[in-house]
């Protein structure tokens, strides 16, 4: 990240938890950095590392959304202000994740309107949305 410089690094599965701290992450402290690390349990979480050059502001969500693995921050020094959301959803497929779903859309609902421009980006593991053509063959690929 020192070699290319860059702006802004955003990271799914990142595995980080409370021991591994910031400084670990950016030793030179070029960067501001917003994590969501996964609560209860290994594996997953989300973390953006911006250019302290750059006003973020990092969006405080409810209690209720806190078993995902998403984060969001305004880039604030750019109009219209632009708000990133990073998710990592885990890749299952049962009823539980049904209820991820649901819930990460009331996340994304909460959290996407108002008049700035909006980018969502992540690993959203779901192999089953063939995208040229804007469908859904799970039911298909599961029913065999």
């Amino acid at each position: 990240m020192y070699v290319e410089k860059c702006d802004c690094i955003l990271i799914t599965e990142t595995w980080l938890n409370e021991d591994i701290v910031n400084g670990l992450l950016d030793p030179k402290s070029h960067y501001n950095i917003v994590r969501k690390d996964r609560s209860g349990g290994r594996g997953g979480g989300v973390c953006a590392l911006v250019k302290k050059c750059y006003g973020i502001v990092p969006i405080n969500a409810d209690e209720k959304f806190s078993k995902l693995d998403v984060l969001g921050f305004d880039f604030v020094h750019c109009r219209p202000i632009i708000r990133i959301i990073l998710v990592y959803r885990p890749p299952y497929y049962d009823t539980t994740a049904k209820l991820y779903a649901q819930l990460l859309l009331d996340y994304l609902i909460d959290h996407s309107a108002g008049g700035q421009a909006h980018l969502i980006v992540g690993d959203f593991n779901l192999p089953y949305i063939h995208w040229h053509h804007g469908i859904s063959i799970g039911h298909l690929q599961l029913n065999k």
